[in-house]
Formats: C-alpha cells, sequence, structure tokens
C-alpha cells in the first residue's frame, strides 16, 4: 500500500488554513453589507482565489473604498482595514481666512477644527495620509474594523479632511506652529497629516515667493520675505518663504517703501508716485526702505531717527543702509551737524 506523500499533507493543511482564515474574513466582512445597504454603497463579496470582499461608492460626493490589505510583519501576515477616499471636486470656497488674524498663529484645537469636526481617538496603529496634493485622503488601521458607526465615523473625518485642508494650507505660516506640534506628537490621529501639510505649505511658499521674496513686503511689518528652515530630522528640512519679521506669507504687497519724515503728513502710510511712503514720525518704528524724504521735519526729529537706523539689529537692512539715498527738502532748514550725520549714515544726501 502506497503511502499518502507527506507534502500532499502540508498542501492540504495549508489550503484549510487558508480557507479558514478567508471564511472567518469574509463572515466578519459581512457587516460591511448592512454599512453598504444603509450608506448607499456597493458591497462586493469576496472571492477564494480571487479579491476580498470591499465597499465603494460615492459618499459625500466623494469616490470612497473600504477594503482590507495584507501586510508583512517579519513571518507574520497582518490585516489592515484600509479607507480611501478620492475628492472629485474641490468644495466651493467659502472659508474666510480674515477672520484670523494675519500674523497670529494658530493653536492645536484651531487647527484640528478647521480640519474636521469629528472626534479624534488617539490609535498607535492608526495612521491618517494624504496623497496628490489633497485629492486622496486615507485611513488605515490594523485589525478589521466592523463598526458600522466607527466607520461612518471615518468616512466622515475623510470626507472632512478633503473639503477643509485647503483652509490650513491657506492661512499658511500661522499655521505652522501648531502643525509641527502636531507632526511631534506620534499619537495625536493627524500626525502623518500634519507632518504632509508642511511640506505642502512649505512648498507653496518655494513656489510663489523664492522669486520674488525681496520685491514683496508684509503690509503689518512693512517688512520684506525671507527664508526660515525647520529642521525635521538630521537629514531633512522645510524651508518657508515669508515675512522676516513674523513669518507670514498669506497677505504681501509689492513694490518699494519710501521713508518719510513729514509733519504736513496726517496718514502713516500713503500711496506715493512710486511704492509707498511711509511716516516714521507717525510710525517711529523700523522697517524696510529703499530711500528716504525729508519733508518737513527738525533736526531733532531726523537725529532720533538716525539713532533708531543707527542702532538697528536686522543685518539685511544693517547691510543696505550704507547704499541708501536720503533726499532733503528746503523747508527742513536742518543743521550743519545733522547733515553730517546723514552723509556719514547713507550712501548719498541730495538737498534741495
Amino acid at each position: 500500500m502506497e503511502i499518502f506523500p507527506f507534502y500532499l499533507i502540508i498542501i492540504l493543511i495549508l489550503v484549510a488554513a487558508g480557507y479558514y482564515d478567508y471564511q472567518r474574513l469574509e463572515e466578519e466582512k459581512n457587516a460591511w453589507r448592512g454599512l453598504a445597504a444603509d450608506q448607499k454603497l456597493t458591497f462586493v463579496p469576496g472571492q477564494l482565489f480571487g479579491s476580498r470582499g470591499h465597499v465603494y461608492g460615492r459618499f459625500r460626493g466623494h469616490d470612497l473604498t473600504l477594503e482590507t490589505i495584507n501586510k508583512k510583519h517579519g513571518k507574520q501576515s497582518v490585516t489592515y482595514t484600509q479607507i480611501s477616499i478620492a475628492s472629485n471636486w474641490r468644495q466651493a470656497n467659502t472659508f474666510d481666512p480674515n477672520q484670523y488674524p494675519l500674523g497670529k498663529a494658530l493653536t492645536v484645537a484651531q487647527v484640528t477644527g478647521l480640519l474636521t469636526s469629528q472626534p479624534l481617538v488617539a490609535c498607535q496603529s492608526c495612521k491618517l495620509t494624504m496623497t496628490d496634493r489633497g485629492r486622496r485622503f486615507s485611513y488605515e488601521q490594523r485589525g478589521l474594523e466592523t463598526n458600522p458607526t466607527t466607520l461612518v465615523r471615518l468616512f466622515n473625518l475623510l470626507s472632512d479632511m478633503a473639503e477643509n485642508y485647503q483652509a490650513v494650507v491657506t492661512l499658511s505660516s500661522d499655521s505652522v506652529p501648531a502643525l509641527e506640534q502636531m507632526a511631534d506628537e506620534e499619537r495625536n490621529p493627524l500626525h502623518h497629516l500634519a507632518e504632509q501639510l508642511l511640506e505642502e505649505i512649505a512648498e507653496q511658499s518655494r513656489v510663489y515667493l523664492a522669486g520674488q521674496a525681496l520685491n514683496l513686503f508684509c503690509p503689518i511689518c512693512l517688512t520684506h520675505c525671507g527664508s526660515r528652515q525647520m529642521v525635521r530630522s538630521w537629514w531633512r528640512s522645510l524651508t518657508f518663504y515669508g515675512c522676516r519679521t513674523c513669518g507670514q506669507s498669506r497677505t504681501l504687497q509689492s513694490g518699494p517703501l519710501v521713508a518719510t519724515l513729514d509733519h504736513r503728513m496726517i496718514a502713516e502710510v500713503e500711496p506715493g508716485e512710486v511704492g509707498l511712503r511711509v511716516n516714521w514720525l507717525q510710525r517711529r518704528a523700523m522697517f524696510d526702505f529703499s530711500e528716504v524724504y525729508l519733508v518737513n521735519a527738525t533736526d531733532e526729529d531726523v537725529e532720533r531717527f538716525a539713532v533708531q537706523v543707527g542702532n538697528d539689529t536686522d543685518p539685511l537692512r544693517k547691510a543696505r543702509t550704507p547704499y541708501i539715498r536720503c533726499f532733503v527738502a528746503p523747508a527742513c532748514g536742518l543743521s550743519t551737524n545733522t547733515l553730517r550725520i546723514l552723509k556719514r549714515m547713507f550712501g548719498e544726501v541730495i538737498s534741495g
């Protein structure tokens, strides 16, 4: 009598074990059938030697997929629940950034509230990410999730992200401090997404501002743009462009700034023939300027202005000061000593 081949026994055991795992997984996933019916989605049952069961359809106007994937952890194969939302449209932009003060950093709670209204639960085995510049958002969780309430909450969470993430990007550098804190907290459910949003904001600031940073200025600080580095690891850093003083980059203006000393000028800032005239007598603070006009000012006014310029610690302004032209109107009637101070400070002093 021929002995049944040992290798066939092994094959039968493996097939039986695989069939058992498949059946168990499919029985558990049958809970998705009722979920699909409730949410008007499509449930596709799995096949033994084909695709596994999954759910797909439209949810809040987005393409949704709910499925399981297997990942190798050493020699063990682990099942993960994966949900993906692909946005086929951008929601009408009803977000008004003006409700957030320019140049004021948002808190973690504010950024989280902008992204979603869904409750967030810390989960070390969960991962929330975006791809294709916000066109697709994915959620991954170790194990099989069958609770319909939890799954619908996750559907809404991903839909919120697809519709709201652009608001955080629009607030630009004002969102960065909170996003950095969120990205550094590994137990924060938005940990991975926050890191990606930092990259998105840095990339947008580079594309739109890097080539013209010195031509753009912040209307609050009257300071031109510059770059700053954020170190994310020993091998990686992000570069952000924005106001050198406050860092904001969502509202910028272009054109030269002219420092003006004029007692007859009531407004602090007003349009000039070229760029903006900024009355230092009203502002009494340093800003980036390319020329100086002394129109109606006393020796005392000019000397105080000169002291502030001389004590300026901004390296960029300090380097440019010796090349700036200063125009002095006859109405000022400045003393010889005051004119001598100006000539030592600026590149050229033109009287008359």
